[in-house]
């Protein structure tokens, strides 16, 4: 209903919802919302303390989904941000794969301790590394939309 009200087409919590995407893909933001509520019905129907494959499994499956979506549809208006989409799903599906890979090792004959200290360092790479590149990058829109100069 909302997305079809041309009365409220400019107001700001509109434009907030529609406004970064391409004019035909205004609704792209229904896609996220549906991704995050699969991740929360995933996480409380699967506890990992109960099922970890299957909830590994899933949010995979999610992921990859959404990631397909994003390199079709090509959403965003602005190239850069729909690059930034895609970077950020391969890190969170590589992310998945290495948290699979560390509870397979952690259960395995040949585990070693070594291996696990590789594998919780990759880990903790693939959660910092690309979480403060998005906080530079955030930080760098708001300061050019607020008319600070910022040097490319």
């Amino acid at each position: 209903v909302l997305l079809r009200d041309d009365e409220n087409k400019n107001a700001a919590f509109f434009l907030y919802l529609t406004g970064p995407y391409k004019e035909q893909l205004r609704s792209w933001e229904v896609t996220r919302l549906v991704r995050k509520a699969a991740l929360a019905i995933i996480s409380a129907a699967l506890p990992i303390s109960l099922h970890p494959a299957t909830q590994i499994m899933c949010i995979s499956f999610i992921l990859l989904g959404a990631l397909v979506l994003e390199t079709q549809m090509q959403p965003y208006r602005e190239q850069h941000w729909n690059m930034e989409e895609k970077v950020l799903l391969t890190v969170s599906l590589a992310l998945v794969s290495v948290t699979s890979c560390y509870m397979a090792n952690e259960n395995s004959w040949s585990s070693t301790h070594q291996s696990q200290c590789i594998l919780l360092f990759t880990i903790f790479t693939l959660c910092i590394l690309p979480s403060n590149v998005m906080i530079c990058l955030i930080i760098r829109q708001l300061l050019r939309e607020r008319g600070i100069c910022v040097q490319n």
